[in-house]
């Protein structure tokens, strides 16, 4: 049970991560990661 609730825990940082890293640069408004590049 541990080791699932470890590897969930991290994949949820990743994707927060990701989210903000694509969030950020385009502005708060955007909600949705779309690259426009």
């Amino acid at each position: 049970m541990l080791p699932f609730a470890v590897t969930f825990w991290l994949a949820w940082v990743a994707v927060l991560s990701v989210f903000f890293f694509f969030d950020l640069p385009m502005g708060p408004d955007n909600g949705i990661m779309i690259p426009q590049k």
